[in-house]
């Protein structure tokens, strides 16, 4: 396993914590599909269906915060693969919200509906 992998892993399972610590309910981890993959899937305790995205930055790139590291292409392909999981429950949540967990050196940033479409 790459230190990137490791690192990767562990900034997923602090974010994790922080939203399992809120109450929230993870129904999906690296939920992959041909099209993408999505990092945390998680119901809210208001029943809405929330997609993290999670991101972070090396020294080798901190002139791109982890927010400026997502593409449109990579927005796309995270609006995609919400569209095929949520074919799975429809009609089970009473609204869908996108939120960003951007790790930046030491730090766990949370940005709830960050992205909509």
């Amino acid at each position: 396993m790459t230190n990137k992998k490791i690192q990767g892993d562990l900034i997923e399972a602090k974010a994790l914590e922080h939203y399992l610590a809120r109450g929230y309910e993870l129904l999906a981890k690296n939920f992959r599909l041909k099209c993408g993959e999505l990092d945390l899937v998680l119901r809210d305790p208001s029943n809405v269906l929330v997609v993290v995205e999670v991101r972070s930055r090396t020294a080798q790139r901190s002139w791109e915060t982890p927010e400026q590291s997502l593409s449109a292409k990579k927005l796309e392909r995270i609006r995609k693969t919400t569209e095929l999981f949520l074919r799975q429950y429809r009609g089970r949540f009473s609204g869908l919200r996108f939120d960003l967990a951007a790790w930046s050196g030491s730090q766990l940033e949370i940005y709830p509906n960050f992205w909509w479409y």
